[in-house]
């Protein structure tokens, strides 16, 4: 195949990330989806590896693996992660710390261990799993929003550091995805009364949004073609309502979009 791509494909063994590395693989390249447990990558013609985010050597190693078996490592897709929901005063610091390390601590641990290739030959891409709460955050679902937030701008800063170099930054966003996320999302650790109306109403509404939305795969077909343009745009923004959500989040009165947000999540 003529452009065929080494791609590592971080959070491989479902959702989102498990669609790209199927994308990318029917689309003829050279597939390593990676999980905590290699064996539960079970996409045809993508090899799994065992990977800890939370684990510089486990990255390394994995990292290792792949340029010993193809010399090289062309692009890298990062979706690993899970999300918490919870009012904030009902969030431990320890819940902040692994939300952020999922989301953000995580990514920046791989990109580290990619960047030394990538300066070296002059070319790679680095595309990040975000979310329209990176724009604009959710109610009772804040962590989660500063770890997209965060993870966004990382990539902007990222962009300016190793554009000179030949490496392009992206990161996407998409509304609800039918994932299954709803069943493995983890709730605020101390629950206090006062919030048990609107959080558990937002938590249900944001488990709806997920539900009512599109199959993953429409967003792997996504993440392959940015992998395959001639240049990744800085921010993709997958669905009409992640480009809907940008511009209102742009131009409307912040008082009226706050309004219209808690109204989404049946908190008004």
């Amino acid at each position: 195949m003529k452009n065929r791509k080494v791609c590592l494909v971080v959070g491989a063994s479902s959702g989102i990330g498990k669609a790209a590395a199927e994308a990318l693989a029917g689309r003829g390249h050279r597939v390593y989806g990676t999980s905590r447990d290699a064996s539960r990558v079970t996409t045809a013609n993508v090899v799994g590896l065992d990977l800890e985010i939370n684990d510089d050597h486990s990255i390394r190693e994995a990292v290792g693996k792949i340029l010993e078996a193809e010399k090289r490592i062309d692009a890298m897709f990062y979706a690993a992660g899970f999300y918490t929901a919870g009012a904030i005063e009902e969030t431990t610091p320890e819940q902040i710390h692994q939300q952020l390390d999922a989301y953000f601590v995580g990514a920046h641990r791989v990109t580290r261990a990619l960047l030394p290739h990538f300066r070296k030959v002059g070319a790679g891409r680095l595309l990040y799993m975000s979310s329209n709460a990176g724009d604009a955050a959710l109610p009772y679902h804040a962590i989660y929003s500063c770890s997209k937030a965060a993870l966004q701008i990382y990539c902007d800063g990222l962009r300016y550091e190793v554009e000179p170099l030949g490496i392009q930054v992206s990161y996407l966003q998409n509304g609800g995805v039918k994932t299954g996320a709803e069943a493995s999302f983890r709730r605020a650790a101390e629950p206090v009364a006062a919030y048990d109306g609107p959080r558990d109403r937002a938590i249900a509404a944001f488990h709806r949004m997920q539900q009512k939305g599109p199959e993953p795969k429409a967003i792997g077909a996504t993440v392959a073609d940015a992998i395959e343009a001639r240049t990744m745009k800085p921010v993709i923004r997958a669905d009409n309502f992640s480009k809907l959500i940008g511009f209102l989040g742009a131009v409307m009165p912040a008082k009226l979009f706050r309004s219209q947000l808690r109204k989404s999540l049946d908190i008004a």
